[in-house]
């Protein structure tokens, strides 16, 4: 799916449903309920090690949930069985390599944490707020370098390439920047510490959010009234065309 192009960066004075622009408060939307999604799969154990853009399925109220369950590492009576599979080309930051981790009550080391998932949540919002999904994505999108992924002598960059690297990507607070950069460090332990530090940073900008996850964009408007779904002019070229969204005038 091709968005409408966001415009950034977002000026720090800029707060509340009426004030945010409706694409940066989807965004906020999308971002809220894929980690309450994330979050219930979690606690059974469930860890979907590939999410991406490709797991994301946008319903007709421009509501999102998660989808594509074919990497998932789900629990068996034994122990997760973590299955692989090819990631789309999205860059993916397994901790495993830096960071061993074990179950606190059995002692055995995790095939999977809620780290990875909430590192590639991290990822794909970055790519989705600096228009990279947009209609006009711009130049050098999708060649982002994640240090943790060189080989060779280059892995011996880690972690001052790394830190270099957050602080060069770092986006400004409305664009969830400082959240983001906690993700990609793998300060958040569960997906329900990021949820609340999303819910704080809502707040501090006058957004108000309806139970969980749910968040209107103002004026007693819907989604439906201000965005629509444009389908692609013919079915050639699966992998080349796209729905896209735009906004109403």
């Amino acid at each position: 799916m091709r968005l409408p192009v966001l415009a950034v960066p977002v000026e720090s004075s800029t707060s509340g449903p009426n004030r945010l622009a409706p694409l940066l408060l989807l965004y906020h939307r999308w971002a809220l309920q894929i980690l309450s999604a994330l979050h219930f799969l979690h606690s059974h154990a469930v860890y979907l090690s590939n999410f991406c853009a490709s797991s994301v399925w946008v319903r007709p109220d421009f509501s999102a949930a998660l989808t594509g369950f074919i990497c998932a590492t789900l629990p068996t009576a034994e122990q997760p069985s973590a299955q692989c599979g090819y990631r789309s080309g999205e860059s993916h930051l397994d901790f495993r390599e830096v960071e061993v981790e074990y179950d606190p009550e059995t002692g055995s080391q995790l095939e999977a944490s809620p780290r990875g998932d909430i590192c590639d949540w991290a990822t794909l919002f970055w790519r989705l707020l600096t228009n990279e999904h947009s209609v006009d994505p711009p130049p050098g999108a999708s060649k982002v370098r994640w240090p943790m992924l060189f080989s060779g002598d280059d892995s011996d960059d880690w972690p001052g390439d790394w830190d270099r690297e957050l602080e060069r990507e770092r986006l400004e607070e409305a664009r969830m920047g400082d959240i983001f950069v906690k993700a990609w460090s793998g300060e958040y332990k569960d997906v329900g510490e990021v949820m609340s530090d999303l819910r704080a940073l809502l707040e501090k900008m006058g957004v108000e959010v309806i139970g969980e996850d749910e968040i209107l964009p103002g004026d007693g408007k819907s989604w439906e009234d201000i965005l629509v779904a444009i389908p692609p002019h013919d079915e050639q070229g699966y992998w080349r065309k796209f729905a896209s969204v735009r906004a109403e005038d």
